[in-house]
């Protein structure tokens, strides 16, 4: 399937499907916060929270029941795992046309992420690819949760 992950001022995000219509939205809470956002998706509600004494990750919240982690693994990878012991790796694939991708524990590719505004200053627009055999992939929240990832990485990389 294809979907369209729009933002404003990298701080709220829109993930459209194919008619156009708002899916899901992620908010973050402050203007500079790339460790705490808000995912809304269909009367419910994921957040981020960083977790450890050395704040190395982040559970994934809903209401008061951690569904998930996440993780920085180096060199521009994340790792996700889920509480149903669904694990991706999410990195980014080739050099100069390359794109990040969502990669399974079978290391099957499941999702594609193209930003297609690379230069635009205040707003962000990503073409997402899915791998329909992958019912996951399809989820808008998760989506969401690699935008967030996307900007985590980049925050890591500007004050690195």
């Amino acid at each position: 399937m294809q979907f369209t992950a729009s933002g404003r001022h990298n701080r709220t995000f829109e993930i459209k499907g194919a008619t156009g219509d708002v899916l899901a939205t992620l908010d973050y809470p402050t203007w500079h916060a790339p460790r705490r956002a808000i995912i809304t998706y269909g009367g419910t509600a994921w957040e981020t929270v960083i977790r450890g004494f050395f704040r190395k990750g982040m559970d994934i919240k809903s209401g008061d029941q951690v569904i998930g982690s996440m993780r920085f693994a180096g060199f521009g990878r994340m790792k996700i795992e889920f509480a149903d012991g669904r694990q991706y790796t999410f990195k980014r694939v080739g050099f100069l046309n390359g794109y990040m991708a969502l990669i399974t524990d079978s290391s099957q590719e499941i999702v594609k992420i193209r930003q297609v505004n690379r230069w635009a200053f205040f707003r962000f627009t990503f073409n997402i690819e899915t791998d329909d055999n992958y019912r996951e992939a399809n989820d808008p929240a998760l989506l969401l949760l690699l935008i967030f990832c996307i900007n985590y990485l980049r925050a890591i990389a500007y004050t690195s």
